[in-house]
Protein backbone atom coordinates (compact mmCIF):
# COMPACT_ATOMS: atom_id res chain seq x y z
CA UNK A 1 0.00 0.00 0.00
CA UNK A 2 3.01 2.08 0.83
CA UNK A 3 4.33 1.79 -3.09
CA UNK A 4 0.44 2.93 -4.11
CA UNK A 5 0.49 5.70 -1.68
CA UNK A 6 3.86 6.64 -3.43
CA UNK A 7 3.20 6.21 -6.59
CA UNK A 8 0.50 8.57 -6.22
CA UNK A 9 2.64 11.17 -5.06
CA UNK A 10 4.81 11.20 -7.49
CA UNK A 11 2.47 10.93 -10.69
CA UNK A 12 0.56 14.09 -8.61
CA UNK A 13 3.75 16.03 -8.61
CA UNK A 14 4.48 14.81 -12.18
CA UNK A 15 1.06 16.23 -13.19
CA UNK A 16 2.19 20.02 -11.71
CA UNK A 17 5.47 19.35 -13.10
CA UNK A 18 4.15 18.90 -16.99
CA UNK A 19 1.37 21.85 -16.10
CA UNK A 20 4.12 24.51 -15.36
CA UNK A 21 6.06 23.34 -18.47
CA UNK A 22 8.59 21.27 -16.28
CA UNK A 23 8.71 18.61 -18.87
CA UNK A 24 11.99 17.05 -17.33
CA UNK A 25 10.72 16.72 -13.84
CA UNK A 26 8.04 15.11 -15.58
CA UNK A 27 9.42 12.43 -16.64
CA UNK A 28 11.36 12.09 -13.55
CA UNK A 29 8.15 12.38 -11.41
CA UNK A 30 6.47 10.14 -13.98
CA UNK A 31 9.36 7.49 -14.27
CA UNK A 32 9.24 6.99 -10.11
CA UNK A 33 5.52 6.37 -10.38
CA UNK A 34 5.52 3.72 -12.69
CA UNK A 35 8.85 1.99 -10.77
CA UNK A 36 6.97 2.29 -7.68
CA UNK A 37 3.30 1.25 -8.89
CA UNK A 38 5.49 -1.95 -10.67
CA UNK A 39 6.93 -2.71 -7.28
CA UNK A 40 3.47 -2.28 -5.85
CA UNK A 41 2.21 -4.96 -8.18
CA UNK A 42 5.40 -7.62 -7.84
CA UNK A 43 5.13 -7.17 -4.20
CA UNK A 44 1.75 -8.31 -4.07
CA UNK A 45 2.00 -10.74 -5.87
CA UNK A 46 4.58 -12.35 -3.55
CA UNK A 47 7.97 -11.52 -5.97
CA UNK A 48 11.24 -12.93 -3.78
CA UNK A 49 13.03 -9.98 -5.34
CA UNK A 50 10.59 -7.46 -5.28
CA UNK A 51 10.18 -8.14 -1.14
CA UNK A 52 13.85 -7.70 -1.01
CA UNK A 53 13.67 -4.46 -2.86
CA UNK A 54 10.87 -3.32 -0.95
CA UNK A 55 12.43 -4.33 2.79
CA UNK A 56 15.62 -2.22 1.41
CA UNK A 57 13.65 0.55 0.57
CA UNK A 58 11.38 0.20 3.74
CA UNK A 59 14.82 0.32 5.78
CA UNK A 60 15.99 3.06 3.94
CA UNK A 61 12.73 5.49 5.20
CA UNK A 62 14.46 5.22 8.59
CA UNK A 63 17.03 7.78 6.80
CA UNK A 64 14.53 9.70 5.12
CA UNK A 65 12.36 9.98 8.41
CA UNK A 66 15.28 11.78 10.13
CA UNK A 67 16.03 13.92 7.41
CA UNK A 68 12.60 15.29 7.04
CA UNK A 69 11.73 15.46 11.08
CA UNK A 70 15.39 17.92 10.86
CA UNK A 71 14.69 20.03 8.17
CA UNK A 72 11.35 20.59 9.33
CA UNK A 73 12.58 21.41 12.48
CA UNK A 74 16.20 23.35 11.36
CA UNK A 75 15.96 23.51 7.14
CA UNK A 76 15.67 26.48 5.41
CA UNK A 77 12.50 27.53 2.58
CA UNK A 78 15.38 28.68 0.69
CA UNK A 79 16.85 25.26 -0.21
CA UNK A 80 16.65 24.31 -4.50
CA UNK A 81 14.16 21.67 -3.00
CA UNK A 82 11.76 23.70 -1.33
CA UNK A 83 12.37 26.65 -4.20
CA UNK A 84 10.88 24.06 -6.67
CA UNK A 85 8.12 22.55 -5.07
CA UNK A 86 7.08 26.13 -4.37
CA UNK A 87 7.55 26.59 -8.04
CA UNK A 88 5.30 24.30 -8.50
CA UNK A 89 2.91 25.42 -6.58
CA UNK A 90 3.18 23.02 -3.50
CA UNK A 91 4.07 24.19 0.22
CA UNK A 92 7.42 23.10 1.35
CA UNK A 93 6.76 22.82 4.86
CA UNK A 94 3.54 20.39 3.93
CA UNK A 95 5.58 18.15 1.71
CA UNK A 96 7.94 18.22 4.13
CA UNK A 97 5.30 16.72 6.94
CA UNK A 98 4.03 14.28 4.15
CA UNK A 99 7.70 13.17 3.41
CA UNK A 100 7.81 12.93 7.49
CA UNK A 101 4.49 11.07 7.96
CA UNK A 102 5.54 8.43 5.33
CA UNK A 103 8.72 7.97 5.87
CA UNK A 104 8.01 7.48 9.56
CA UNK A 105 5.26 4.74 8.52
CA UNK A 106 7.55 2.78 6.18
CA UNK A 107 10.39 2.73 9.09
CA UNK A 108 7.47 0.75 11.26
CA UNK A 109 6.82 -1.65 8.53
CA UNK A 110 10.36 -2.14 8.40
CA UNK A 111 11.10 -2.60 11.84
CA UNK A 112 7.79 -4.81 11.99
CA UNK A 113 8.77 -6.99 8.87
CA UNK A 114 12.73 -7.47 10.60
CA UNK A 115 11.12 -8.51 13.85
CA UNK A 116 8.50 -11.14 12.16
CA UNK A 117 11.45 -12.28 10.02
CA UNK A 118 13.98 -13.05 13.01
CA UNK A 119 10.99 -14.59 14.99
CA UNK A 120 10.75 -17.36 11.86
CA UNK A 121 14.49 -17.83 11.76
CA UNK A 122 13.92 -18.49 15.31
CA UNK A 123 11.32 -21.28 14.94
Amino acid sequence: MLWVIGAGLAGFTGLLALGHSEVRYFFIYVAVAVALALLAVATYRGNRRAELVSLFLLGSQVIGAVGAGWELAYGSDDTAKARHLQELGVNYRLALAANLAFSSVASIVFIWAMARGSKRVRR
